[in-house]
């Protein structure tokens, strides 16, 4: 499939039969992309005169241009961008044309009005008709990686292809017939498989075969991710730690769809953590059976107390005070620092160990937009639960954290992991990521920071090896 979209010299995009409307949607997406291109024409107050032009259809908002910004939503809505296989068409394809019905549209007046639409979301969201049963920016997403991933190819050739973890959690909420084709789909794209060749050794690719169960292709590709890039960040996407699908808790389930967002997420935030400092490669280690995976790692502490979770549309001044009332236990007393009483294990005052820790740490300095702070909240807190350790720590993790589970710093690990032991068969198993102040940087392998760390936890952190199950 891929040599068939890289040697075509165009590609149609077949989006499926018009509707009445579906015309206003892409006549207004050529619209808004002569107008993205001509605002950006003027570098002095480019982002401004679209703003302004936006603000302009919205708020003067007739029923042409209330249908105009369905119909658009209701485009970006169809199933197309939802299916697994079309990866492949959108990011390889030289040249391509959408159609819907007989109308088309070019995939560059498409890719102009995703990227300005991305860039001016908050504004968006702010402006684009509330009668709308679709939001423009609730449905880009599908359009906006394809896209992405297709300019940042076009741009650095072989060395802005993705990764397949990347490309995996990007392409994770579309929809496969075939469970295997949620990895197999994205083979001839991702950085791993994109040279292909035959030369390379057996076992440095992903094998395409549809005999082999779904369970067995999962747990293949955690091990091939492992292998390929030293790290154990895969362990980021899993979210199964009761083992109720087929599979051990260390293998992510492609088929079911996250239910937040990643706490690494440098491509929106910019901030990259570095759990494990410094962050060199792990050596992959054999398991003892086909269902366990080994990893080495930090056990830090473990879990006290456990907040409610925050779910969708939840009143957050009522949850706050509750998680604020946890937070209020974790107090240090540094010798240092005697003179200014309880305060967290950073020496920050509590209140702003908490702030820091509902927004993941992606807040910095002074004078932030409170839409920003915002945003960085609810992303945060979405789906996840605020907790506390026996010795002081707070954090951000799972839905599914239980008091009792451990909080470790796993080598090759950008965050830490939340832990479960595992009474009948021994080993633990994955709850999931965790934001926990005070651990994001590597805290937990600096020999600089080891005796305080010795002092407050009545232990020195000392690596140790993990069963995962």
């Amino acid at each position: 499939m891929r040599f068939i979209y890289e040697g075509a010299s165009s590609v149609a995009v077949w989006l499926g039969d018009a509707t009445a409307n579906s015309h206003r949607g892409l006549e207004f997406l050529r619209v808004f992309a002569a107008k993205v291109r001509a605002c950006s024409a003027d570098e002095s107050n480019g982002e401004g005169l679209l703003k302004a032009w936006l603000a302009d259809v919205c708020i003067a908002c007739s029923d042409a241009q209330e249908r105009a910004w369905l119909e658009l939503a209701l485009l970006l809505q169809r199933p197309y961008w939802t299916r697994a296989w079309i990866y492949q068409e959108m990011v390889l394809a030289r040249e391509a044309t959408m159609y819907v019905g007989k109308d088309s549209v070019s995939w560059d007046d498409a890719e102009t009005v995703v990227f300005a639409i991305d860039a001016l979301e908050d504004f968006l969201g702010m402006l684009e008709p509330p009668g709308n049963e679709t939001r423009v920016v609730g449905v880009y997403h599908h359009f906006y990686n394809a896209a992405l991933a297709r300019a940042q190819r076009k741009a650095l050739g072989l060395g802005g292809a993705p990764t397949l973890l990347e490309a995996l959690c990007v392409r994770r909420p579309t929809d496969a017939t075939d469970p295997r084709d949620k990895v197999y789909s994205l083979l001839g794209v991702v950085k791993e498989h994109f040279i292909g060749q035959p030369e390379l050794p057996s076992g440095e690719h992903v094998v395409i075969d549809y005999s082999r169960p779904v369970e067995q292709v999962y747990k293949d590709v955690v091990r091939h991710i492992v292998k390929k890039t030293n790290s154990l960040d895969v362990l980021c996407a899993c979210q199964n730690p009761d083992r109720d699908n087929g599979l051990p808790s260390w293998a992510p389930d492609w088929r079911v769809k996250r239910t937040n967002g990643p706490i690494q997420n440098p491509d929106q935030w910019g901030h990259i953590h570095f759990a494990f400092q410094p962050f060199s490669s792990v050596s992959y280690m054999d398991s003892p059976d086909d269902n366990t995976l080994v990893a080495r790692g930090v056990y830090v502490d473990y879990v006290t107390a456990v907040g409610e979770e925050h779910t969708y549309g939840r009143d957050w001044e009522e949850l706050k005070e509750s998680w604020k009332a946890l937070a209020l236990t974790c107090a240090w007393t540094f010798e240092s620092n005697a003179e200014a009483g309880p305060c967290y294990l950073t020496t920050e005052p509590i209140p702003e160990a908490f702030f820091h820790t509902v927004t993941m740490g992606r807040i910095e300095g002074d004078n932030v937009p409170d839409i920003k702070v915002q945003i960085a909240r609810i992303e945060a807190i979405e789906r996840r639960r605020f907790f506390v350790t026996e010795k002081g720590f707070m954090a951000l993790g799972p839905a599914q954290t239980k008091v009792g589970d451990k909080v470790v710093v796993l080598e090759g690990m950008h965050v830490p992991i939340v832990l479960r032991k595992d009474e009948e068969g021994g080993g633990h198993a994955v709850v999931g990521e965790a934001y926990v102040h005070g651990l994001m940087n590597g805290e937990a392998f600096d020999e600089e920071m080891a005796d305080g760390f010795e002092s407050n936890l009545g232990r020195r952190l000392e690596a140790e090896r993990f069963l995962l199950r």
